[in-house]
């Protein structure tokens, strides 16, 4: 018995998530992946009612964080062990969180290199594990939500989970899992990605914060995240400046505004860029979700699903 169908016959007992989690000694992003892969089996795999059970329960736990207000400060694509690796980068980012007082960080994906373009002197995968549990950065004030990007998940293939080992090492980390992980703001939901074609297509967020592509560059829905390193796009630094994003949360009971401040780090230090601002209407903690009715249900079946906070 494989674990999704493990999984399925615990539901059929009408265990919790918790109960599977702690059966399964999964963390809670492994037991989601797994029942998204459940959801995605093909059409009559499943009783209806364990189906139902399952999406209901994935729905209530994706978001790994909920805000109404403050300040995240967005990293992503460290790449630490690579060649292009600049530990100096996360020196400043600690210092800039200290002095502007930010309470959260998230990381966008590829924190590690994975051994794809290695520094020589981390040309094992303990060399790379053991270098960025040694530099990454920690601040007891700081509550950190790190996703998994390609790079990392060369770690998990080699049976060395990377978000598990920062989470016991480092104060205040939580891993969110792979490619993909969702968080609120004022009830809004937020895909946080790294590679967007790896993107979930059971739902779709309110708005898209996204990894991988190393430029900065804000569209209508969708912020992809600069580089923080010197791995820049055609291996051409101009117009691609390592850097990071500062998100600040403002929301009363009519609206939500999303003010994204864009910073480079150049020779000169941090160096402030632009601001890009998003509003939102501010709505109620619950949310309905739609998808498609499978065949040969019975036509009492629902196919919206509403889910509170």
């Amino acid at each position: 018995m494989n674990i999704q169908q493990k999984i399925i016959e615990l539901k059929k007992q009408e265990a919790t998530f918790q109960e599977i989690q702690f059966e399964l000694d999964a963390s809670k992003y492994e037991l989601l992946a797994y029942y998204e892969a459940i959801i995605n089996m093909p059409q009559g795999m499943l009783p209806w009612d364990v189906e139902f059970q399952i999406r209901q329960d994935y729905l209530k736990k994706i978001n790994f964080l909920n805000l109404k207000e403050g300040k995240i400060i967005f990293i992503s694509d460290t790449h630490i062990s690579s060649k292009e690796e600049n530990i100096e980068y996360l020196k400043l980012i600690k210092k800039f969180i200290q002095e502007n007082n930010i309470a959260y960080l998230i990381h966008g994906g590829d924190i590690g290199d994975g051994m794809l373009n290695y520094a020589s002197k981390y040309n094992t995968y303990p060399k790379q594990i053991e270098h960025i549990l040694d530099v990454y950065l920690e601040d007891q004030n700081l509550f950190q939500y790190i996703l998994g990007g390609n790079h990392d998940r060369k770690y998990q293939k080699k049976e060395c989970d990377l978000l598990k080992a920062l989470e016991k090492e480092k104060l205040n980390i939580t891993g969110v899992g792979y490619y993909q992980a969702y968080f609120k703001i004022a009830n809004k939901i937020i895909s946080l990605q790294h590679k967007s074609n790896k993107a979930n297509k059971l739902f779709t967020p309110d708005f898209t914060i996204c990894g991988h592509t190393h430029q900065y560059f804000p569209k209508e829905k969708k912020i992809t995240l600069p580089t923080l390193s010197d791995n820049f796009p055609n291996g051409k630094r101009q117009n691609n400046e390592p850097g990071f994003v500062v998100l600040t949360i403002q929301s009363n009971q009519q609206k939500t505004s999303l003010k994204f401040d864009h910073y480079n780090i150049s020779t000169n230090g941090i160096e402030y860029q632009d601001q890009r601002q998003y509003t939102f209407p501010t709505e109620e903690c619950s949310h309905t979700y739609t998808y498609q009715k499978k065949k040969n249900y019975n036509s009492h079946h629902k196919k919206y699903m509403r889910v509170n906070c």
